[in-house]
């Protein structure tokens, strides 16, 4: 037996989803500038100098860490909307 779920729950339903994809997309703009600070800055970084040799790689090794790390949240991201997605057309 399927469930009749009333008009105004749907409604409700759906602005929580939307409330919901709102905040997701609002805290990855969030990760995504955090990292993304990081890789300008140390890039610029490199740019001097004035940094040793070490230095230099040190900041190469952050700025490819940063990038492994921006490229996890895209994933998952990507993959969570792809989920939602399948979810979605089994519903349908």
């Amino acid at each position: 037996m399927t469930a009749v779920i009333p008009r105004l729950e749907v409604g409700a339903l759906a602005a929580l989803g939307h409330d919901l994809r709102v905040g997701a997309l609002a805290a990855l703009g969030h990760d995504l500038r955090t990292p993304l600070g990081v890789i300008n800055g140390y890039a610029q970084m490199l740019r001097s100098d004035e940094l040793t040799p070490a230095q230099r790689a040190d900041a190469c090794d952050l700025i490819l860490q940063k990038c492994e790390e921006l490229n996890a949240l895209v994933r998952g991201f990507i993959e969570s909307g792809e989920a939602e997605l399948r979810a979605i057309d089994q519903t349908a």
